[in-house]
């Protein structure tokens, strides 16, 4: 918590995307689509999440990007409508473990699963359901640390941090290098 008001780690999908899911039936038409984002690492409710450390920590993250498939849609009356990808990608989960493994490194304790997706509506009032949708493409490029300002108007940008492609290797996560490192002897 900052000010009172919790941190999350998320990426934010780009123009192409972002307007693709905004244009899906169950994105509310008062729902911004700047606001459509996954959140990759929220902060825990029990736990506060000291900014300098945070921000020490993702100054020494390096990735490359990813990509994401969202191709499902799921609705729960009273609840969500979120948009899915029915296969969690390997570097996906690579990514989440690895800043798990540095934030803990750093005495920051979290657990958490990749589960990428997007929330349309967080106040879905139509029937439930789950559904193939037209696949959505999304290069994850950037993680954004965002204050969430509670009934406030913008969130609050503390840092961006691009993830930069490179060449010449067959695990594209450096900082997750050392986690595939036992894959790479074998070979």
């Amino acid at each position: 918590m900052l000010n009172g008001n919790p941190l999350h780690l998320m990426a934010k999908p780009p123009a192409v995307p972002c307007g693709q899911m905004a244009r899906l039936p169950w994105m509310p038409e008062k729902r911004s689509r700047e606001r459509l984002h996954w959140t990759v690492l929220p902060e825990p409710d029990a736990q506060e999440w000291p900014l300098e450390t945070i921000l020490r920590v993702l100054a020494g993250f390096d990735a490359a990007p990813f990509v994401l498939v969202f191709d499902r849609a799921k609705g729960r009356r009273g609840g969500t409508v979120e948009i899915v990808c029915r296969r969690v990608p390997r570097l996906a989960n690579l990514l989440v473990r690895t800043l798990l493994a540095d934030f803990a490194k750093a005495g920051i304790e979290r657990q958490r699963k990749a589960r990428p997706h997007v929330t349309l509506d967080y106040a879905w009032q139509g029937e439930d359901f789950d559904t193939a949708i037209q696949p959505i493409v999304w290069e994850v490029d950037r993680l954004l640390l965002i204050e969430s300002v509670r009934d406030k108007g913008p969130h609050r940008l503390h840092g961006e941090w691009p993830l930069v492609p490179r060449q010449g290797t067959l695990f594209p996560l450096r900082s997750c290098d050392r986690a595939a490192g036992g894959l790479v002897a074998a070979l």
